[in-house]
């Protein structure tokens, strides 16, 4: 199996997934769809149809999709934003940072214990390194297993680095950490890392 067919094979599986949680949600509009086959709605009286739909569940539906997507923070104000988001029930007002990142490090070199010098070496460059794409980062301790290429169960110590960043800054440095994440694979003679982005699991 050639890389290149492997990562084309992971890009269908995301989208297959992706589709799949559409449908559930887009049903939603199952009775409007229905009208507007029903009735030869044009293109754009069905776009006004489905547009309703949204704001009948939530009369700010597109103000939030553009935050979402990073567009409104900048060209608004914070009086406006926050009367959006209402963050902890519009009883305060704070950035949003909604790209949550996490980047696993490992305290092992393969499948070899690494001195607890060489470990702390590695949380520091990875949280010096997300603070300074992102602004800051929380470290949380844990415990790690999964099974290597020649067999077994290993375990290990772990520390998660996170990182939480507007959209448009995870936007402009995504290819500085890919390739950042790649060299510390290299660097620190890992298998795979493990990077999460907003809930998923990616093995670098």
């Amino acid at each position: 199996m050639t890389k290149g067919w492997r990562k084309e094979s992971a890009r269908h599986a995301l989208a297959r997934k992706g589709i799949r949680t559409g449908i559930k949600v887009e049903l939603e509009h199952a009775k409007t769809i229905k009208k507007i086959r029903d009735k030869n709605l044009s293109l754009k009286e069905a776009a006004a149809e489905i547009a309703k739909d949204h704001l009948r569940e939530d009369s700010a539906y597109y103000d939030k999709l553009k935050i979402v997507e990073g567009e409104m923070p900048d060209k608004i104000g914070a009086k406006e934003y926050f009367e959006v988001t209402k963050p902890l029930g519009g009883t305060t007002t704070a950035d949003h940072l909604p790209i949550e990142t996490i980047v696993t490090v490992p305290s092992t070199r393969y499948d070899k214990k690494i001195s607890k010098q060489e470990l702390n070496k590695r949380i520091l460059e990875t949280q010096k390194f997300l603070s300074q794409i992102f602004g800051g980062y929380t470290s949380i301790e844990a415990l790690g297993g999964y099974i290597p290429k020649k067999g077994g169960l290993w375990e290990e110590p772990i520390v998660k680095i996170i990182s939480f960043a507007k959209a448009k800054d995870y936007k402009k440095s995504k290819k500085r950490l890919a390739k950042w994440l790649k060299r510390k694979k290299k660097e620190w003679k890992q298998e795979t890392i493990a990077y999460e982005q907003e809930g998923d699991l990616f093995l670098v």
